[in-house]
Formats: structure tokens, sequence, C-alpha cells
């Protein structure tokens, strides 16, 4: 690959790199890229930015060579994937020697002596937890993302280490534990950045099915229904064909649907393929009409609501099946009226692995809620289910959400939840336990507590969810440029405000509430959330201040006593958010001006 070429290539992804480094990091490409890559890579988990945020703390003196950290539990795979990223002039030649040293980092992870002298708080936690997870089965993938192109030698090694079985004493005995290595370069990740961009046109997509004499039956009446076993070439080339827009009733989104693993290896078994239609269940999908001329089947809307994690995985190991008539699947076709269509996707996509978020993303509320995001002035895109910005909106589309600095007005829901929560008094739980809120309830120790319900519920408008998912961005924004102030880091501000961030957005809310003489855990009405957010360049850094010093005050008087044990124990622990209110109503009474207070009625 030329240097030329090479420039042309990061080219296609340097205003997403851009964008992530002025929305987050103040300009910083290095992290910009980092950010990118991680969302790239982790696209199907749908990572939120809040969650990169977190996920990549670990960055710094005596991270080990690990800028990111994921850990995936979910019934698919147990896996801890530790990232590193080296954003590179494109062209610039990447040696073995690079990869060589990162396949070395779960050994020194897992070496007592060397986390006895580490100074990163996040490291020595990464250590705790891969010495609770490796001994119960977990899987180590390392994932090394560059803009350089990887040397002839480096390829090699890559190819040579991608999966490999690791043993490491751990006190008394051998534990031993699967390792795999993925390596991207510049072209690897315009290949993946492509493969998530594709299936921009989002009409309907019609399809044509072969079926085998006796592989299939038709049942009749008011919703007609043909059952048939097919070659898995079938649903390969209609996938090929329309990509993920056939996904669009899924409730997981167009996203969600990753290799599955047990899957994949029963396609590679030349043995098991063969019976692939007994040990699988199959796809169910629906339709607004289909016809049966003979042995061809004419689908119009054709939609897969079942399986599309299975139709993913069939996709990805067709180079292994080669097109073989003899690998089949069985496939549920239901013809029904659109007022249907919704109904039986969720009826057939109970089980496990489903979020709980997926399922009200077909919430009537959610899709009012996307309506009114997108009927505000500016208009933002309301992302509602995971991968509809990249997989079902058209590139031509998103002009009307992009601001002036080639930023995008853009937020998921998952995100927009994770606000709100932290807006309403649950700092915590919306960095570690945003699931329990779309399942059950959170509660804080004021008593109170929070369920989805309370927050999207009849009558709920956008822009008072616009609120906190606006100060959330500003308040990372301002994080960032305090940690590069000098007589902040002499004050020791700078190394807990990564972790802050949701907490500091919860003591902003409180001045809000108190400024308003509303209730606590309330959203502001929508004129006035309107109102604060157009306004916020008059009230925000005023505001940042007072509530910064509160946490830095509440912090301070812990270690006086000698009970303050880190950033990652204090911002976790709810047992602290009536020492930190207490602080901020002090550090409002000291402050000389209250801006919104200030605001008009």
């Amino acid at each position: 690959m030329s240097k030329e070429s090479a420039r042309e290539l990061y080219a296609r992804i340097e205003p997403y790199i851009e964008q992530y480094a002025r929305d987050f990091y103040r300009g910083d490409r290095d992290k910009g890229f980092r950010h990118w890559a991680f969302r790239e890579v982790f696209l199907e988990d749908d990572v939120s930015d809040s969650e990169v945020l977190e996920k990549t703390l670990i960055d710094g003196p005596d991270d080990f060579g690990v800028d990111g950290v994921h850990i995936d539990d979910s019934e698919e795979q147990t896996t801890v994937h530790l990232c590193q990223s080296k954003h590179l002039t494109p062209g610039t030649t990447v040696p073995d020697t690079d990869l060589q040293a990162f396949l070395g980092v779960p050994a020194k992870l897992l070496t007592p002596q060397l986390i006895a002298i580490c100074r990163n708080e996040e490291t020595r936690a990464l250590h705790d937890e891969l010495i609770r997870l490796v001994p119960n089965g977990y899987g180590v993938h390392l994932i090394w993302v560059t803009t350089g192109t990887l040397s002839p030698r480096a390829r090699k090694f890559a190819e040579q280490n991608a999966s490999s079985q690791q043993t490491i004493r751990l006190g008394e005995a051998d534990i031993s534990f699967s390792l795999s290595f993925d390596v991207y370069d510049l072209r690897d990740l315009i290949n993946l950045f492509q493969t998530h961009l594709e299936g921009e046109d989002v009409a309907e997509p019609n399809v044509q099915l072969h079926v085998s004499e006796g592989h299939f039956h038709e049942v009749p009446g008011d919703y007609p229904t043909l059952e048939m076993t097919i070659p898995v070439a079938e649903i390969i080339r209609v996938f090929g064909e329309h990509r993920y827009k056939i996904f669009r009733l899924n409730p997981r989104g167009p996203l969600a649907n990753k290799t599955n693993g047990d899957i994949r290896d029963t396609l590679k078994n030349e043995t098991s393929r063969r019976i692939f239609h007994l040990l699988n269940n199959g796809l169910s999908a629906i339709c607004d009409s289909f016809t049966r001329e003979g042995l061809t089947v004419k689908v119009r809307n054709f939609l897969i609501v079942n399986g599309c994690q299975t139709t993913v995985t069939l996709w990805n190991a067709r180079h292994h099946l080669d097109g073989d008539p003899k690998v089949l699947v069985n496939l549920k076709l239901i013809e029904c009226p659109e007022a249907l269509h919704r109904t039986i996707a969720r009826a057939t996509n109970k089980q496990a692995p489903l979020r709980a978020e997926d399922f009200v993303s077909t919430d009537p509320i959610q899709i009012e809620l996307q309506r009114q995001f997108d009927a505000l002035a500016p208009p933002w895109f309301y992302e509602v289910k995971r991968g509809e910005w990249a997989r079902m909106l058209r590139r031509q589309e998103w002009v009307r959400y992009r601001d002036a600095d080639g930023s995008y007005r853009r937020l998921k829901s998952k995100d927009v939840a994770q606000a709100a929560a932290a807006y309403l008094g649950f700092p915590g739980e919306a960095k570690d336990k945003i699931r329990f809120f779309f399942e059950d309830r959170l509660a804080s120790p004021f008593g109170d507590e929070l369920s989805y319900k309370d927050v999207f519920c009849e009558g709920v408008n956008a822009v008072q969810l616009l609120l906190p998912a606006v100060l959330l961005r500003r308040i990372s924004a301002a994080v960032e440029r305090d940690k590069e102030d000098p007589a902040l880091s002499e004050r020791g501000i700078a190394e807990w405000l990564e972790y802050a961030r949701f907490h500091l957005l919860w003591l902003t809310a409180e001045i809000i509430r108190i400024s308003d003489g509303a209730d606590s855990g309330s959203l502001p009405t929508a004129p006035r959330a309107g109102l604060l957010v157009s306004s916020a360049d008059l009230w925000f850094d005023t505001t940042y201040r007072v509530v910064r010093q509160a946490v830095m005050a509440s912090i301070r008087e812990l270690r006086d006593r000698g009970a303050y044990a880190g950033p990652r124990e204090f911002f976790r622990s709810p047992g602290y958010y009536h020492l930190i209110r207490d602080n901020l109503l002090a550090a409002r009474d000291l402050s000389e001006v209250d801006p919104v207070a200030r605001l008009p009625r």
C-alpha cells in the first residue's frame, strides 16, 4: 500500500477521529482515534461514548500497554478484551516487535510482583478482575489497532498467534485460558468500517427464495405462513444483497448480532454442518406478502425478526461453506399486516441474550420521543435501536443533524437514559448499573427510587431529556480541559475528574433544582429545560466550578479522616451521596453568584 493510498484511506475516517477528539479530548487526535477504533471494534456491543470514556481510563503511566478494557459476560461468550491503539502517520510500517510486546501483556497483568509496584489504579483493578475471571473460564482477547501498515513479518506474526491456549501459575495452581489476538492495521480498519456502513439504501427489501420439493409446508389462513428448510446459501445471498436492513424490526436493532462462536464451530465441522438445521433453532421472518410460483417464493418486505445472529454467522462463515447446498436452515415466513410487525418481532425475541433496553426500542413513547427530537430546532437524531444511525439512515440525511463545527447532533437512547438517571440523583448507578434501570428499579441512599417508567413516561418531552444529555457533553469537555490545568493537578483534582462526570451532572442538576425551587429528583418543565439548554453558555462554567469544588471538598474530608480509598471506590459508592450533597450546599452558599437563578422565568 503506497503512502498516497494510505492517506486516501485515512481520509475516510479522519472526520470521525476529529469529531471524537473535539467532543471528548480537546482535540487530541490520538485519543480521538482510540475512541473511534474502540467503538468500531465493539460496535456490535453498542458501547456508548460514556462507556468508552470509562473503559479507556486505564490509558496512562503503568498501563502495561493496555489502552482499553471491555469485559463481555454475555451468554454467547465470556471474554476479557484488552485493547491497544497506535495512531500513526498513514503509511508508517509497523514491525512485529510491537505485536510481540503486546502479546506478553496478559502474563504481566497476572504477575503479582509487577502489580505490587504499579501506580495505575485501573491496572491494579484489571489485575483483580483477571484473577477473578480467568480461573472461572473467561478467555482473554487482545486487540491491536493502528493507522499504520503491518510489515509482512508483523502480519505473519499476527496470523500465527491468532489463537492459542495459555497456562499461568496463580497461587498454588496452574490455570489455563484461551488467548486470541486480532490485529487491525489501517486497511483492516477501513474494511471493518465499510462493513458497518453498508446497507445505506433503506428501500423495501424484496427477495426471492428458492425451495426444494418436499422441503416446505404452507399454512393458509388470515396470516399465511410458509415453513421451509432451505440451503443456507439462500440466506447468505439475501443478506449479501440487502444487508442489515432486513433486521430493521429486530428489537436489538441492526447492530447487536455478532458472530456466535458455537454456530461458527458447527459450520466449520464437516459432520455437524450436515445436520445444521437440526442443531439450530432457525430463522423467523415476517413480510407484507409472499407468493409461491412452483419452487420460487417471491417475498415483499422480507424482515428477519429472530435468527439475526444466525444470519450474520452464516455470512461470516460463507467461505467455509462454499455454497454447499447440503447445509440447510429452517425458515418460518409469516405474512402479516404492518400493525402486527412489532408484536411478532417482540414475541419471537424472548431469549435471555436480548437486553432489557432492546425491548423498550419498540415502546411507543420511544418512537414518539424520536419524532420530538427530530422536530427540535435544531433537530437531533435520537437513536432508539442499536445501529439506526450507521445502518438505517442514508448518508445524505446526516447533513440535517450536522453542526457548524462538523459534529453531529446525535443521541442514543442508552446515553440519554444514563444522563437522565445521573441528573435525577443516581450518578453511580448510571455509571455501573444502567441495566437495572431498564429491568427493575434503582434505589438511592436518600430513599428515592427510579425506574424506566419514571423517566420515559406519558407526557415527557424530548427537550427535558435533551438537557441532561447536553450537560453531560459539556461536563466531559470541561473535564478534559481541567485535566490539562497544572494548577488543578497540584490540588489533586485532575486525578479523579475522569471518574466524576456523572456525579458532576447530578450536582449541576441539584443546583438547577434548588434555584428553581423544584423537588429533588425531578426534571424541569419543557420550557425551562429549553431555556437552560439554549442559555448554557451563560451559566454552565460558573456552576461547573461550584460542583467541582463540592466534590473536591468531599474527597478532602475523607482524606483527612483516612477513609479515602481512591476514585474508583469513591465514585462507585452511593454511601457518599449525603456527604457530597452537603458539600454542594456549602459550596453554593459560599459562591458569590448563582447564574441559574438569574435566568428569566
